[in-house]
């Protein structure tokens, strides 16, 4: 006997559920940029149920939406209170697990390594990435790479990537705008190099190395003339910056 077939409302309940979400973090972002406290949305984003929560992000538009999202709000109230001043205190602010979604005790390092990038090691450059990744890990990640995120994420510090709120909808088009808009502000040409940030060269076998490298340097690098020129990777800029949002 084949089950009786769901009705419309029925089939949008978790993409209905998602959304919702995804408002709840948009306006926790709202608030942070304005300064107000984001302790209630925190906690109302922790108690969703964990099985409602997974049914609702299947699909990878919806996920990178979330977690870019999620990354942004809580490296902000991290570092909103208190700033990571040496090398210890500012691992520690990345890879401890003191934020909470639908019940998942989850760090920074878990939502940009374990989810965005698929479980790649972050000290490996992107060239490495874990064979046997923590379960619950491993179904919230992402179906494909897409090394845009890292012109997503921010980490609070000036040579980060502009903070916006990314859309389920809209999220494959403002990841473009992102891309698009980091290259114009950290890539340039200086007689025969091509300057851009060091976040390329943390993170270079996600862009394919030195010669993927010039693919995205010819795609998005607008009028450079990208042959036969060096590139070489300007140090980057960690003075602390709580307030680079997207204009």
């Amino acid at each position: 006997m084949n089950p009786p077939a769901l009705d419309d409302k029925a089939k949008t309940l978790p993409e209905e559920k998602a959304l919702s979400i995804l408002q709840l973090i948009s306006q926790c972002l709202a608030d942070l940029q304005m300064g107000i406290p984001v302790d209630e949305g925190l906690s109302e984003l922790a108690s969703i149920p964990k099985q409602e929560f997974l049914a609702c992000f299947l699909k990878d538009g919806m996920r990178k939406a979330f977690w870019i999202n999620a990354y942004n709000i809580f490296n902000l109230v991290a570092m909103r209170k208190r700033i990571p001043q040496t090398k210890w205190e500012r691992w520690q602010h990345f890879s401890r697990r003191q934020f909470s979604v639908a019940g998942f005790a989850i760090s920074l390092n878990d939502i940009e390594h374990g989810i965005l990038r698929r479980s790649k090691f972050w000290w490996a450059q992107g060239w490495l990435r874990n064979p046997f990744p923590v379960g619950w890990k491993k179904r919230l990640q992402l179906e494909k790479d897409d090394p845009r995120v890292h012109f997503a994420l921010n980490c609070g510090a000036n040579g980060c990537p502009a903070i916006r709120f990314y859309t389920a909808t809209g999220v494959e088009q403002e990841l473009e705008l992102a891309t698009m808009g980091f290259f114009h502000l950290e890539v340039s040409l200086e007689a025969d190099t091509i300057w851009v940030s060091s976040l390329f060269q943390m993170y270079l076998g996600d862009f394919g190395g030195l010669k993927g490298l010039r693919k995205w340097l010819t795609k998005y690098g607008a009028e450079l003339e990208i042959e036969q020129k060096r590139i070489r990777f300007r140090k980057y800029d960690w003075t602390t910056n709580l307030q680079k949002f997207n204009e």
